[in-house]
């Protein structure tokens, strides 16, 4: 069985995230308030999948096993259960991002990773609203995540050397 990595926010960003997440061989679930989100976000990863079975990149075979290491949730709580990560990526909001944070801290053990896509807030900041700092990371994809394939990792003043060796890997 792979790792699993959870994914918040399903827009273009999270979508693009969680791809090449279930791309790299993880479980991942993209989870939002809506289901109308998930969905959307979960077809354009479809899509995306699809003309690569179209282009021959990928078999139809490789598609159903990668579909079936993707689900969508509504419940964070329930869905970040077992993840080894999980990536935060929604609005560029300190309050929002810091309630996500607080709650990712009350909802997941210790040794999870929990990551920020952000571009601009403080990852030092967004940390503050967790009881463990030295697990919070950034991890910022650059647009369009499935075609640029880049990530800055960016630790806070409190992110520990394992949770960075973690996040690369991952």
């Amino acid at each position: 069985m792979s790792e699993k990595v959870a994914e918040i926010g399903a827009g273009t960003m999270g979508s693009g995230i969680a791809l090449v997440a279930v791309e790299a061989g993880y479980e991942v679930v993209l989870i939002d308030t809506d289901r109308k989100f998930i969905d959307r976000g979960i077809g354009t990863i479809k899509k995306f999948l699809g003309r690569k079975v179209a282009k021959g990149s990928l078999t139809q075979e490789q598609l159903k096993d990668i579909e079936r290491r993707l689900s969508g949730s509504t419940d964070m709580k329930s869905a970040v259960k077992g993840a080894v990560m999980v990536i935060e990526a929604v609005f560029e909001k300190l309050e929002l991002k810091q309630d996500v944070f607080r709650k990712l801290d009350e909802y997941c053990p210790r040794q999870v990773v929990l990551a920020s896509n952000t571009s601009t807030l403080s990852i030092s900041t967004i940390a503050l609203a967790t009881g463990n700092p030295a697990r919070v990371i950034g991890t910022h994809f650059f647009s369009p995540v499935p075609l640029m394939r880049l990530v800055e990792v960016i630790r806070g003043k409190e992110t520990s050397d394992a949770v960075t060796e973690k996040a690369m890997e991952i």
